[in-house]
């Protein structure tokens, strides 16, 4: 057996014990070429095991960057719904159609009585009132509805949704959900 060259400062020759520490000398002594196989099948083991890791890792990356794609996705989309529903807060209906459908309704009403006044007989004041009604509540609806937004009795329940909304992502992330308020009115909030 030869010995391996090793630098000229080194003060042990491994293969050949001479000099240095009792563990050099005793590194020195031990048959290396028994440890061979063990050794190797320890490095290939720790090997696939790593392997086995970066695989795991790997899946897990590809998993976190299909759930971003996703979150992305719903996000882009939710952007776009704010941005709809905030053209229709901020675009309200021209006062001119405003005052032209409340004066056609009006006028209409008027001369309602005129069409009606000799086939319905007395029940004409009935009907037309039940017929002005509904239209004169059409119209106010229409005034309601033009902004959904706000705070009033009518209006959507936006605090109420978005509370539900964080409530499920609580419960979906396993976070302390919070208790639900006490309602201090009769509508939603």
């Amino acid at each position: 057996m030869t010995a391996l060259p090793l630098p000229k400062d080194c003060s042990v020759d491994l293969l050949d014990g001479r000099g240095g520490s009792a563990r050099q000398r005793w590194l020195a002594r031990v048959d290396w070429r028994a440890w061979r196989w063990p050794v190797g099948l320890a490095a290939g083991t720790l090997a696939l095991w790593l392997l086995g890791l970066n695989l795991q890792w790997g899946q897990m990356v590809r998993e976190r960057k299909a759930l971003q794609v996703a979150m992305d996705n719903h996000l882009t989309a939710f952007s776009d719904i704010i941005g709809g529903c905030e053209r229709i807060a901020g675009t309200p209906i021209p006062f001119s159609y405003n005052v032209l459908l409340h004066r056609t309704i009006y006028i209409y009403c008027f001369l309602l009585p005129l069409g009606f006044a000799n086939s319905l007989g007395w029940y004409a004041p009935f009907i037309i009132t039940f017929v002005a009604y509904t239209f004169t509540a059409l119209e106010a609806i229409a005034d309601e509805l033009e902004d959904p937004f706000g705070n009033m009795q009518n209006d959507l329940p936006l605090d109420a949704i978005s509370a539900n909304i964080e409530r499920t992502i609580a419960e979906i992330e396993e976070l302390p959900v919070e208790q639900k308020k006490q309602q201090e009115s009769f509508f939603i909030t």
